[in-house]
């Protein structure tokens, strides 16, 4: 499909974007929502007790297997629940605070050997703004275990979310970005959301 958009949801646990894709997937007939996560792809990949996280590969297999997905979707709006910036921002993330600038040095690479070739650009981020504090809340909230805690560390997080901007002004300007402030209403936030996509 010539004109498919590749649209990605952004932001910190707990921000909504799980959520928003399953009722934008679930309500619009011409979006597709991929929102796999790491620790579920782990989950059909080893069945053990002890998943090493800081092994990026597992992380690159999930891109490139939503990159396929991407491609075979005949959806207008194909919408990815976090993609390679995510993966890029976790190992930048984990550079620092495990003070190892060759791994970060790998995953860019990584980035720049396969862009537009098994990973694709999108065409909009969309980034899911809510304050650690709200994100706290709501995970604990939900009352679901957290397979890698260094997810919800205060840290990580900023690392992360400050990365990502970062990332984007000096690799990808010419992928338009869209901020929402994802504290209000699930409502709110749907609409909000399905308004962009729609001018995307």
């Amino acid at each position: 499909m010539e004109n498919k958009k590749l649209i990605v949801l952004e932001g910190i646990s707990g921000a909504g974007k799980s959520t928003n894709i399953q009722l934008l997937t679930s309500n619009e007939r011409k979006i597709d929502g991929i929102n796999i996560k790491i620790s579920k792809l782990m989950e059909n990949i080893e069945k053990t007790n002890y998943i090493d996280y800081t092994n990026t590969k597992y992380f690159l297999l999930l891109e490139n297997l939503k990159t396929i997905l991407y491609e075979d979707s005949k959806k207008n709006f194909v919408l990815f629940e976090r993609y390679y910036l995510s993966t890029l921002a976790h190992v930048y993330a984990m550079s620092i605070l495990n003070n190892d600038k060759k791994i970060y040095k790998d995953i860019l690479e990584w980035y720049q050997n396969n862009i537009g070739n098994t990973i694709k650009k999108p065409n909009a981020y969309i980034f899911f703004n809510v304050p650690i504090e709200v994100s706290m809340q709501r995970i604990k909230k939900r009352n679901e275990s957290v397979v890698n805690d260094i997810w919800i560390e205060r840290q990580y997080m900023q690392l992360c979310e400050e990365y990502k901007r970062s990332f984007i002004n000096q690799y990808e300007k010419d992928v338009k970005i869209f901020n929402i402030d994802a504290t209000r209403s699930i409502l709110e936030v749907y609409n909000e959301v399905l308004e962009i996509i729609k001018n995307i």
